[in-house]
């Protein structure tokens, strides 16, 4: 996203704890990225930091995604696509709803 819009600030809120959604969050240039059991006044300071230009992660989330990209990526990448989140992440879709292979998507 930063790549095609350097101007947007993206702070992400999820119910998704997972490495794999964090690290590629990061790679796509989010500034935070908080869970949705976060305290209101948590998420406030995030959106005031987001809004300074400052980044809100921390070190534990940072850790993580590091993880992700050096010791299960690559295997990760390896497995063939069975999973329907790994499919989400490998392939964007169109604007006419289609994926990259011409397929559309699978429900």
């Amino acid at each position: 996203m930063r790549a095609n819009y350097p101007e947007t600030v993206t702070l992400v809120l999820t119910a998704h704890d997972r490495d794999c959604y964090l690290a590629k969050a990061i790679e796509a240039g989010i500034v935070g990225y908080l869970l949705k059991d976060e305290t209101p006044s948590s998420i406030v300071q995030a959106i005031r930091c987001a809004a300074r230009g400052e980044i809100f992660l921390t070190q534990k989330q940072l850790a993580r995604a590091n993880h992700w990209c050096k010791e299960v990526k690559e295997r990760w990448n390896s497995l063939p696509l069975v999973d329907s989140t790994r499919q989400t992440y490998s392939k964007r879709p169109k604007k006419d709803g289609h994926f990259s292979d011409g397929k559309p998507p699978r429900i």
